[in-house]
């Protein structure tokens, strides 16, 4: 169970397990980014897990790295809009975010299997997050560089 990790090895264990499957899923160089605080960034994409841990995975970008996610998601080739974002690309941003999500799920499904923990990724979230980060108990925070864009995940979770 999780009262049996070490809290601070499995933020670290997490943060390159996250490292690793952004910079596969993604095909670019993923670096961990130390010391970050929570960010409000317009853009969410998160998905749900439930098992001995269960939670959410959120995704959050600014839009123009949510729209950088999206293109290396879906193979586009496009430059960033000087203009307006169209409303089909918003929708496939927050698509992109949400898959991504879904995959990064995944991915630290399969870390606490490997620690003797069940986890299923359960569904994507409609809703973004609305509570107040500093009053959450059990988070995990991880910012990464993508680029030159700022990449954060926040799993939010509890023991069930």
């Amino acid at each position: 169970m999780l009262s049996e990790i070490d809290f601070n090895e499995i933020k670290t264990e997490l943060s390159q397990v996250f490292k690793d499957s952004l910079s596969d899923s993604l095909g670019v160089r993923a670096e961990a980014v130390e010391g970050e605080n929570y960010v409000s960034f317009p853009m969410y994409g998160g998905y749900s897990f439930k098992g001995d841990i269960h939670g959410n995975l959120y995704v959050s970008c600014s839009l123009k790295c949510g729209f950088k996610i999206m293109c290396l998601i879906l193979g586009r080739q496009d430059d960033f809009p000087a203009a307006d974002i169209s409303s089909e690309d918003r929708r496939l941003i927050l698509e992109s975010e949400r898959e991504l999500a879904n995959i990064l799920t995944g991915s630290m499904s399969s870390f606490f299997y490997s620690k003797g923990m069940n986890i299923i990724n359960s569904r994507p979230l409609i809703l973004n997050f609305k509570g107040r980060i500093e009053e959450e108990k059990n988070k995990l925070l991880f910012h990464y560089k993508v680029g030159e864009e700022i990449i954060q995940l926040l799993i939010i979770f509890a023991l069930s």
